[in-house]
């Protein structure tokens, strides 16, 4: 009798651990992504105020997409510019877009770029990311060390179909074309979209006051529209264009996929609009009222992120040379110190996808520690047929979760490439040796316990996909499924092929409001 009685108090701490532990994971999400919108909002409103534009590209690889060339020229990206010898043929390199960028609302193109023989560029824009391309006409670069101007309005376009038209109203991509004679030299040193010349300034001494489309806004005071949870109309959208800027209020009353979405939509269909999470609302502004009065928001000094890293690398190398004799501690501090790099570059927003050379180098040093943690080996490549077949079951079972969602909400279903199942396969095996190996094996050893260990393992596997709710959701699940199957057989191979699988198996049948684009950390918003 007794021992019914503990196992039930045990299951009932168990499920409340694990209904705490997915609202609070919803609520991570939830804050990061009210964070990002109103540091993004703020960013806005305070460089609408001063008459900067939010639009300029340097001549890093960050700023180039794909960090490189696109035809056949040499490129060198030199501490200072950007070197590409022509070869007679035309190249062209994309300047990155965060998100869709209004044209008319920044229709002035400054171009740094210098060649040493008579040289032209194009403009190639696609309204759409899977629109055709509108080309301008070409136009001279200027001399050596003088910017090229460029009103858009004023250059003559081509649509996708090569016919004369106005220019583009927006741009999801946005390319720079260049021609130049064989053997001669371009120098780009940086890009700009600016405001039109008489372009109203935003007051931001005014009080911003939230109104509804079609109703009177107090004199004296910003209007902020609120959006409707059901997305805007065409109606609507005319009403908020006539704002300069359109500044709208994003309701945050459903989960934070369907925001994400709603904002998705608002962009697509008014560029130009600013949009301000109605949790936030007066943060947003009180933060624009003081980037304005500072020109700006204040950037982290280069040399503080180095220090950091040194400092980092110097505690995980002494962890290893100088381990704690405690087994509980170090076991404690070699999980934690593992996923410590991680965790900052995802939960702290730094990922982009465009990996500079500071995180090359903290990736490489967690790699090296993570290495070197699953020595002596404990653990096997390849499982019995009892871990193939329970890894099979969660796969099983993310199919059946993935074809109910499927036939519920409709909608086609995403084909992924043979290529892209190979390489998420390899990024599953080096999340599940991270998770696994490293961290879940050494949760056991300072809790003994299975259970916790698996928690714990699962918890940070969740934390690594912030702050995408349903997929930091879906990652904990899983986790804890693949932590316990860890635990239990010491094989790595089957959790790899039942991660990659079952994640496919997901991102293909499973809605986008369930988990989005199932990036992470800032990718998630671009």
């Amino acid at each position: 009798m007794r021992r019914g009685a503990t196992l039930v108090v045990k299951i009932s701490v168990a499920m409340l651990v694990l209904a705490l532990t997915t609202v609070g994971l919803r609520q991570l999400a939830q804050s990061q992504f009210t964070a990002h919108l109103r540091n993004e909002a703020a960013r806005d409103l305070a460089l609408a105020a001063s008459g900067k534009t939010p639009w300029h590209w340097d001549f890093h690889r960050q700023d180039i997409v794909a960090g490189r060339i696109f035809g056949d020229a040499d490129a060198d990206f030199a501490s200072d510019c950007l070197l590409v010898k022509s070869r007679g043929s035309p190249f062209e390199f994309g300047l990155r877009l965060t998100r869709i960028l209004s044209l008319r609302d920044f229709p002035r193109l400054r171009t740094f770029a210098f060649a040493d023989k008579p040289a032209q560029a194009q403009i190639v824009v696609r309204e759409r990311l899977d629109g055709g391309e509108w080309t301008s006409a070409p136009f001279p670069l200027a001399g050596i060390s003088t910017a090229t101007n460029l009103d858009i309005d004023a250059i003559a376009w081509r649509d996708p179909d090569g016919r004369y038209v106005r220019p583009p109203a927006a741009a999801a991509m946005l390319r720079l074309r260049f021609r130049l004679p064989r053997g001669a030299t371009l120098q780009f040193n940086g890009a700009a979209l600016e405001r039109p010349a008489l372009a109203k300034r935003l007051d931001l001494t005014r009080v911003a006051a939230l109104v509804d489309a079609g109703m009177p806004a107090p004199s004296d005071t910003i209007p902020v529209y609120r959006v409707p949870d059901g997305g805007v109309n065409v109606a609507q959208i005319a009403v908020f264009a006539r704002s300069d800027p359109p500044i709208l209020a994003l309701p945050q009353t459903r989960r934070v996929e369907r925001q994400r979405l709603l904002l998705d939509s608002i962009r697509s269909t008014l560029p130009a609009a600013i949009v301000v999470p109605q949790g936030a609302f007066d943060a947003t502004f009180a933060q624009a009222r003081a980037e304005y009065a500072r020109a700006g928001a204040t950037p982290v000094p280069g040399i503080l992120r180095w220090l950091a890293l040194a400092l980092y690398g110097g505690v995980l190398l002494c962890s290893r040379i100088l381990p704690p004799r405690n087994v509980r501690l170090r076991s404690s501090l070699e999980a934690a110190l593992a996923l410590a790099g991680p965790l900052w570059l995802v939960v702290g927003g730094h990922f982009t996808g465009k990996v500079d050379v500071w995180q090359e180098f903290l990736i490489a040093g967690v790699g090296i520690y993570a290495i070197s943690l699953g020595y002596p080996r404990d653990w096997r490549w390849n499982g019995s047929h009892r871990a193939w077949m329970l890894a099979a079951a969660v796969i099983g079972l993310a199919a059946v979760v993935g074809a109910a969602a499927h036939f519920r909400h409709g909608g086609p279903i995403r084909v992924i490439g043979p290529a892209h199942v190979l390489r998420y396969f390899g990024w599953a095996l080096i999340q599940q040796y991270l998770i696994c190996v490293v961290c879940a094996s050494r949760w056991r050893l300072a809790t003994t316990s299975n259970a916790v260990a698996a928690y714990l393992g699962a918890l940070g596997f969740a934390l690594l996909h912030t702050p995408n709710a349903g997929l930091m959701l879906a990652t904990f699940a899983g986790g804890l499924c693949w932590c316990a199957l860890y635990l239990r057989e010491r094989a790595l191979l089957p959790l790899a092929f039942s991660h990659a699988a079952s994640a496919v198996i997901l991102i293909a049948l499973a809605p986008p409001s369930w988990l989005y684009s199932a990036d992470v950390s800032a990718r998630f918003f671009q």
